[in-house]
């Protein structure tokens, strides 16, 4: 969970709609 938050604040999730699209994948 600890990798997820880490993820969530370098700021790739925003900055990248293929890194969004990713995370949510994990996410579900």
């Amino acid at each position: 969970m600890a990798h997820t938050i880490l993820f969530i604040c370098t700021g790739n999730v925003c900055r990248s709609p293929m890194a969004e699209g990713l995370f949510k994948n994990l996410v579900d």
